[in-house]
């Protein structure tokens, strides 16, 4: 029963969607939609190139300049294994 309620409810869904789908291209607003969404895609997808880009032109010199070597103390060197092997 409630996959017959779910499938109903996604026709009724899917109709009222054509509805409105044709009612805009009828009018002519589809058009202006779909391009006024896709200049806001278009401009979202430049922005987000150039904030990543002046990003990294500023982190990768900072974290080059300010990493730091780790120094492990208690870690094996080459003559700990060279001792234990004899």
């Amino acid at each position: 029963m409630n996959i017959k309620n779910a499938l109903f409810a996604f026709l009724i869904f899917l109709l009222i969607f054509g509805i409105i789908l044709g009612i805009l291209y009828y009018l002519k607003i589809l058009i202006i939609l779909v391009a006024l969404l896709g200049i806001g895609i278009l401009v979202a997808i430049i922005l987000i190139i150039i904030i990543t880009s002046i990003v990294f032109i500023f982190a990768v010199p900072y974290y080059a300049l300010t990493k730091k070597e780790k120094i492990e103390y208690g870690s094996y060197s080459l003559d700990d294994i060279k001792d234990k092997k004899e």
